[in-house]
């Protein structure tokens, strides 16, 4: 039935309580350039089955369960269309050096400054 899809481009999943992606392979010959899966119970392992669309332009992946940002960046080097993807609303766990913290709050302070003058 997937078939008859040959064309599909949009396709949206969200809330659909979807936790693994392998059925996504039956979509591997549709051009797919939107996809979104916000508000499901995806995590980052189940981010290897969209290496393969290379076609994706924005993938919406917000209110899931990914925790590990480096499956993210993995994802976003394999896919070089991709121009939008969004991950907020997941648990990323985000390690930084106290160094890091500085400068980073040192960036918010620049763009907070520069906002008022």
């Amino acid at each position: 039935m997937i078939l008859k899809f040959k064309l599909l481009k949009n396709i949206n999943l969200m809330s659909n309580n979807i936790h693994t992606l392998d059925f996504i392979r039956n979509l591997k010959n549709c051009p797919l350039e939107i996809l979104n899966l916000n508000n499901n119970e995806i995590d980052e392992k189940q981010l290897i089955h969209l290496y393969d669309f290379s076609e994706l332009k924005e993938i919406h992946l917000k209110n899931n369960l990914i925790q590990n940002i480096d499956e993210v960046n993995k994802l976003v080097n394999k896919l070089e269309n991709l121009d939008k993807i969004i991950i907020s609303g997941n648990k990323i766990d985000l390690y930084i050096n106290k160094e890091q913290e500085e400068d980073i709050i040192d960036e918010i302070n620049e763009i907070f400054e520069n906002l008022f003058y």
